[in-house]
């Protein structure tokens, strides 16, 4: 991952989040949350609500292309560029408030653009003269099939999850710090996300801290950190800091629902 210090500077793209493999599933509703009127009146072509939503819903679909679909940088930066160009408006215009959110009918329009880019850009390359290629090839990236209302609720969370611990990690590399966040993700991370079991504390001060409560205390930063870069996050992704509290709960309750088997919580 690349690094990033400043607090409110949104880190460089070049880095790439950490895998999701957590329950984070939750209740009630994600983020970003949308607003309504500017979704309107981007179907209707206005240029600057669809200005706002592109550059809104930017950061997040990159994000989960990068996490979910493992794809180099530079391609997944083109591919939600193309998508938001070609699609963003159409989208906006089959958007219907009573039968499902806004980031659930772009996600699901993301994984099915992706999928068919990637199939056709696949088959273009291996294609010989006079000759072609299933779409099928086991050559072509693995896309998920077309995701159900719930399951793009799940991913927006676990995108966010995704973008507050690179921030986090960005953070202490930046810093010459990344006996910190190795330590954050080996002591905690690791073990809410994958279930493994936690480092020991007299074996993370071998990263170079003086004491095992060198170590604690490093955790217990790291946490605050975790939690001040969650609040940036989510109210990037709202647009409105009195929304993001309720989305900051949610996320924090998942996550100490996937903490139940190990000795330390996210914050």
């Amino acid at each position: 991952m690349q690094r990033s210090d400043k607090m409110l500077e949104a880190p460089e793209i070049g880095s790439r989040p950490p895998a999701m493999h957590a329950d984070t599933s939750v209740s009630g509703p994600a983020f970003p949350k949308t607003v309504w009127r500017r979704v309107e009146l981007a179907a209707a072509g206005d240029q600057e609500a669809i200005g706002e939503l592109y550059r809104g819903y930017r950061r997040p679909l990159l994000t989960y292309l990068l996490y979910k679909l493992n794809l180099p940088e530079v391609q997944a930066e083109e591919l939600v560029q193309d998508f938001l160009t070609d699609r963003l408006p159409r989208c906006a215009a089959k958007a219907d408030a009573e039968v499902s959110k806004f980031r659930n009918l772009l996600l699901t329009a993301l994984v099915n653009y992706a999928r068919d880019r990637m199939r056709k850009d696949g088959a273009a390359c291996r294609k010989p003269k006079g000759g072609f290629v299933s779409i099928d090839s086991p050559d072509v990236p693995d896309v998920p099939l077309r995701i159900t209302d719930t399951e793009a609720e799940l991913e927006w969370t676990r995108t966010v999850i995704a973008e507050t611990l690179r921030r986090v990690q960005n953070f202490y590399n930046r810093k010459g710090k990344e006996r910190y966040w190795v330590a954050f993700e080996k002591k905690i991370i690791i073990p809410v996300l994958e279930g493994a079991k936690p480092m020991p504390l007299r074996e993370l001060a071998k990263l170079g801290f003086e004491s095992p409560q060198a170590v604690s205390n490093a955790l217990l930063g790291a946490k605050r950190k975790f939690e001040q870069f969650l609040r940036q996050v989510v109210i990037e992704y709202t647009g409105h800091r009195d929304e993001a509290e309720t989305e900051i709960r949610q996320i924090k309750n998942c996550l100490s629902q996937s903490t139940e088997k190990t000795s330390e919580n996210l914050p």
